[in-house]
């Protein structure tokens, strides 16, 4: 949240610092690139996967070339990090931030075992409104007490929540010196709501119907100005906004967003496709190869290669490194079958 996001920033690079390495090696090299269209995109139910049939221009790289020719010609996508699984829906056209554009880089070591995940960014491009995005917020009276919101969870995630905010309601006239205060979450009723299990709940299911019924009761302040203003702002928007990148021009937000997915080839899906919304955005792979030093791949290998703009690195490093209480949670909840 504007003004007040600098310190919890500090907070979650310190985090990160004091696990970071004394001294940093060449963590590897690039030694192919190819641009691949995609021909087909199936989307897979259980587990919840994209599909994406590969369709390369020209010359492949080495690893890429043999296993294509072994019949792993597409891209599986998968295991979305934390609120990357907003992705998928952005890719159906639902909400209103609808993509232009969308490209995913995926990554692998020259030599590796196949069907091995690798990490893999999704970026999405577009244009939307001002006043679309604006319409989806309301202004409402004074809430009263709220919560502490350093305890709606770590650092990392505050701090993607209040930027989540902060872009939604520069929508509605916020400046860069207001500063916006989380008061509390609300459910359909308006009744105090739990953050932590409505977040467990999307990310189980690896999608944003389930944050649709809740809101976030926000309190802007201005310098200045003895009368703070209040609004009720849809969760599912600011999951969505928290990896987001705008650009204002001429009443429109140009906006970029960003997720960490795994990937890995695979052989032709056996099962029927899946609709895919025509109107989708094309979708284009960006591949790499590498190799690996004799000690491994640190994380700023990683950082270099999927830089995500949204997130910064810090946050960014956080979701490549490991994924934290709350998503390993779910994964227990998956893997007993809750």
């Amino acid at each position: 949240m504007r003004m007040t996001l600098p310190a919890l920033l500090l907070a979650a690079c310190a985090s990160h610092e004091a696990r970071a390495p004394q001294t940093v090696q060449e963590p590897g090299t690039i030694v192919g690139e190819a641009e691949l269209a995609v021909g087909r995109t199936v989307a897979v139910a259980s587990p919840r996967a994209l599909l994406l049939e590969l369709k390369p221009g020209g010359a492949m790289p080495e690893r890429l070339a043999s296993e294509m020719g072994a019949g792993r010609s597409w891209l599986s996508v998968e295991r979305p990090r934390a609120f990357s699984f907003a992705g998928r829906d952005l890719l159906e056209g639902k909400g209103p931030f609808h993509p232009g554009g969308a490209s995913f880089l995926f990554v692998q070591p020259r030599e590796g075992a196949p069907a091995i995940a690798e990490p893999a960014l999704l970026r999405l491009t577009g244009r939307v409104d001002r006043a679309t995005v604006a319409s989806r917020i309301e202004t409402i009276a004074a809430p009263g007490p709220g919560e502490d919101f350093q305890s709606v969870g770590g650092a990392d995630l505050r701090v993607l929540l209040g930027h989540g905010l902060d872009v939604l309601l520069g929508c509605v006239g916020s400046g860069d010196l207001d500063t916006h205060h989380w008061v509390r979450l609300v459910d359909a009723a308006g009744e105090p709501a739990a953050l932590k299990p409505a977040l467990e709940e999307a990310l189980a299911g690896e999608g944003l119907e389930a944050l649709a019924p809740y809101r976030v009761l926000v309190r802007r302040r201005t310098p200045g100005d003895p009368y703070a203003a209040h609004f009720r702002v849809r969760l599912d928007d600011v999951v969505v906004a928290a990896q987001a990148r705008v650009v204002e021009r001429e009443g429109a937000l140009d906006w970029t967003w960003e997720g960490v997915w795994s990937a890995r080839l695979a052989p032709p899906p056996s099962e029927g496709p899946n609709p895919w919304p025509k109107d989708a955005p094309p979708l284009e792979v960006r591949y790499k190869e590498y190799v690996r030093p004799p000690a491994g791949t640190d994380g700023s290998f990683w950082r270099t290669l999927l830089a995500p703009v949204a997130l910064g690195a810090d946050v960014g490093a956080a979701f490549l490194e490991g994924d934290g209480p709350l998503i390993d949670s779910v994964r227990e909840r998956q893997r007993r079958g809750d």
